[in-house]
């Protein structure tokens, strides 16, 4: 299988690791015990070890808001948007029977046609998203109820929302009705880098899938991102990338094809 990338979510529950899972060019282990998260657009490989094995839940946004009307509810789900850290999750053995549990409930259902089939899959596969998101509270080092950290979630939230179009700081700060000194001042002091840097961040990786995974022209690619100068992006790109786009993506494709 070569790299790829889907207009779905996907959920890998390991419960034997082995191999590693790369994903937007990083690798990561696979460990035993741990969900790994996949959401759309991510380019992604699974080179699987020969013993692991585990549960693969895949569902679409579209799938989710049959269940759920707020349209921001998945973007508030940080580790399922979490473009820019390692996107896994390891399981604690007290807690494992329970999303073991939730998954085969998940598959049994999925294997039967059932009358209300699809609103019990969706209130599953709530549940499990609600164990997942309380288990990565616990792992990160964001505090529930800080509002310093509330902000830096509210900010990763609407930059994933809007990066390709809003590339100011001075943007973000008016939808979150912060000034962009504070927010920054936020931002740098929970990070260690400053607002501008992770809208940046987000976007390199952003023109990176595309340079990979797309056959659309630098021009092409830079207007996608809302840059109106095709040659103010390659310089965009070679100063935060290291390299000029069509270089990058000569090479990437070189090494992973």
């Amino acid at each position: 299988m070569s790299h790829h990338r889907h207009d779905y979510y996907e959920l890998f529950l390991f419960l034997k690791g082995g191999g590693t899972h790369e994903i937007d060019f990083e690798t990561f282990p696979i460990e035993n015990n741990s969900i790994h998260f996949i959401s759309p657009g991510q380019i992604h490989l699974l080179n699987r070890g020969a013993h692991s094995k585990g549960y693969v839940i895949l569902f679409s946004r579209e799938f989710y808001h049959l269940g759920n009307r707020n349209i921001d509810a998945l973007y508030d789900l940080l580790f399922l948007n979490k473009n820019n850290l390692k996107p896994a999750i390891n399981i604690p053995e007290n807690s494992l029977a329970l999303f073991l549990n939730q998954v085969q409930l998940i598959q049994t259902e999925f294997n039967f046609s059932n009358p209300d089939k699809l609103e019990l899959l969706y209130t599953y596969l709530q549940v499990l998203l609600i164990q997942s998101k309380r288990l990565f509270l616990s792992q990160s080092e964001a505090l529930p109820g800080n509002p310093a950290t509330e902000m830096l979630q509210r900010f990763k939230v609407a930059v994933e929302k809007n990066f390709m179009q809003s590339h100011k700081v001075s943007a973000y700060a008016d939808m979150l009705c912060v000034t962009p000194s504070h927010l920054n001042d936020v931002i740098r002091e929970n990070t260690g880098t400053s607002a501008g840097q992770l809208i940046h961040d987000r976007l390199i990786l952003e023109a990176k899938r595309l340079l990979f995974h797309s056959d659309k022209s630098i021009s092409e690619i830079a207007a996608t991102l809302s840059f109106e100068d095709s040659s103010y992006f390659t310089r965009f790109f070679k100063k935060l990338a290291g390299t000029p786009p069509g270089d990058f993506r000569t090479k990437i494709r070189k090494k992973y094809q």
